[in-house]
């Protein structure tokens, strides 16, 4: 919190009263503040008429939810990893970029380019990030690049919509208080960090994408396997050791987006597949939106 060249030495001094710590006073004429005792409360910043006063954050600190984000010794933001749930805003509160996640695309065109099979399997929010993707351009458009074939990641949702019903019902409230859902993996590191008392009540139901992963293994089980979706933590989970997710590589949207570009893919002129990719349920489809088990 800091004072700009925009104070005006106010007589009241609305920002001295209001200060819980007593770390504002007046000082040649100007507000001054002590950092040593400032806690950070803003209400100096609420109170001054002028808006002389400013709380600068950084904006990947601002961002994350879980207090991760320090300084170092040099000033220069720091992650700590003890904290870190690999939610991803960071990455995208950055004006500078500076924050990046792990790919993964030199991988999986490596795969791509030897002989064993490689299936794409994609969370339904590609439809709206892909404007003119349509369903049944979906398969023409990936096989273009070179994937064996697609999947959709809903059909794992019917069947993690299912067992976690038949968990629900078995379990709550006669084991269990209440039961959440695993299917997010940044949410459920949080909440075993944050509150552990209630680690157990969250959901012990793989995910959609383990699920699906699981399917196309099962049927061929040499084939690699890529998640294509609209999160980073999606790349945390896959790594995780305590559960065998089954897939290979994760990629974001961004980077799909990115090996689209660089093969110059026409999606607009992509041939359409009448039956396009219709594996899985309505409801799977909507399983992130509309309460997942719900």
């Amino acid at each position: 919190v800091m004072t700009t060249e925009g104070c005006q030495g106010c007589l009241e001094h609305p920002c001295v009263e209001v200060c819980p710590k007593k770390a504002v006073h007046m000082e040649g004429g100007r507000s001054h503040i002590d950092e040593s005792s400032c806690i950070k409360c803003g209400k100096c910043v609420e109170a001054c008429p002028y808006n002389a006063i400013i709380k600068q954050e950084r904006p990947c600190t601002k961002a994350c939810g879980m207090n991760a984000i320090g300084s170092d010794e040099y000033g220069r933001a720091e992650i700590d990893q003890e904290k870190c749930v690999s939610c991803g805003q960071c990455l995208v509160s950055c004006p500078f970029s500076a924050i990046v996640d792990k790919g993964q695309i030199f991988q999986t065109i490596m795969a791509i380019k030897s002989e064993t099979p490689v299936y794409a399997i994609l969370a339904p929010a590609i439809a709206g990030q892909f404007q003119n993707m349509k369903n049944t351009k979906i398969r023409g458009a990936f096989q273009a690049l070179g994937f064996t074939d697609v999947r959709e990641v809903a059909i794992g949702a019917d069947l993690c919509a299912t067992q976690e019903a038949i968990d629900f019902l078995e379990e709550v409230p006669e084991k269990l208080p209440f039961m959440a859902t695993s299917c997010c993996p940044a949410w459920s590191v949080m909440a075993k960090k944050l509150f552990p008392e209630y680690a157990n009540c969250i959901s012990m139901a793989l995910t959609p994408m383990v699920l699906t992963a699981r399917l196309i293994k099962r049927e061929h089980p040499d084939a690699k396997i890529v998640f294509i979706g609209p999160c980073a933590a999606k790349k945390l989970e896959a790594m995780r050791k305590s559960v065998r997710s089954e897939v290979d590589f994760v990629l974001t949207f961004e980077e799909m987006d990115g090996i689209f570009d660089a093969k110059h893919v026409d999606i607009e002129n992509i041939e359409e597949d009448p039956e396009g990719v219709n594996d899985a349920s309505t409801d799977g489809r909507n399983f992130a939106v509309a309460g997942g088990v719900a």
